[in-house]
């Protein structure tokens, strides 16, 4: 058996990104031949993999991705907060995000990265690496007609991106608010005609027993229609930074345009 160096385990490392110690191994088990140490580590890290399958992925982070006019949210999944919070883990979160913004995708498991892995091959590693589950969560995707800006809430478990036309500045102050407020729908005219008159139904019956005069319970249930998607769609919800002013007078008065948005929360 030849000798394994530090050099040889370092390198190994870093095309494979396993632990020293698995390295190590690794290359001893394959007397000091690197690709088979290589093939060696992608075999172990599937029967990791396969182990941890079953264990809850509970937390875990988002990443962003831009390229083009496509920008991506990615949600991957992981069983506890101090593995999501590694510089690791959410480079991988990027990476993915950044591989499905390339190609418009919403796939995460069959999309190839830019060094040629799947996002699967990538997955696996990483399981080998943290030793925890990881899961590919959900995917957001925004086909921009104009620019597109994101917000990262700490911990990257929120996220907000819109498509935009306008000052970056103001469109990032909207994210933030995104972030905060959770909006459903950009304007009255993007919430469906059923999501309404579901709502209507509910105001109605609980208005009718209050026992007052049906113009009463008409302007009644009008009132907390308004209020209730005044809550849900963001051209109407109270800005979080003045709430003297709705998003739609914000949009007016610095001249910024949305054209659409995506939230994403880990887990939610």
């Amino acid at each position: 058996m030849s000798e394994i160096t530090a050099a040889m385990v370092k390198e190994l490392r870093a095309a494979t990104g396993a632990g020293m110690m698995e390295c190590k191994k690794a290359l001893g088990e394959c007397s000091g031949d690197f690709d088979k140490a290589v093939d060696f580590l992608r075999v172990k890290s599937g029967a990791k993999a396969e182990r941890v399958a079953g264990r809850a992925a509970s937390e875990g982070r988002l990443g962003f991705g831009y390229v083009g006019s496509t920008g991506v949210l990615a949600e991957i999944n992981c069983e506890t907060d101090f593995v999501s919070r590694g510089v690791q883990f959410g480079e991988f979160c990027n990476h993915i995000a950044m591989a499905l913004a390339s190609k418009s995708a919403t796939n995460a498991e069959v999309s190839s990265l830019a060094d040629g892995r799947s996002g699967e091959e990538a997955r696996l590693e990483l399981v080998m690496q943290v030793g925890e589950n990881v899961n590919f969560g959900r995917v957001s995707l925004l086909s921009a007609k104009g620019n597109i800006t994101h917000y990262m809430h700490t911990g990257d478990k929120i996220a907000a991106m819109i498509d935009y036309e306008g000052e970056e500045e103001t469109a990032r102050e909207i994210c933030m608010h995104i972030a905060a407020m959770r909006p459903a729908y950009l304007s009255m005219d993007d919430v469906p005609a059923d999501a309404v008159e579901r709502e209507r139904g509910v105001l109605t019956a609980q208005a009718a027993e209050s026992g007052k005069s049906p113009e009463v319970i008409e302007k009644m249930i009008e009132g907390r229609l308004k209020k209730h998607f005044a809550e849900r769609v963001l051209l109407l919800q109270p800005f979080v930074k003045n709430d003297e002013k709705n998003i739609d007078a914000i949009l007016k008065e610095s001249g910024l345009k949305v054209h659409g948005f995506c939230l994403l929360v880990v887990g939610a």
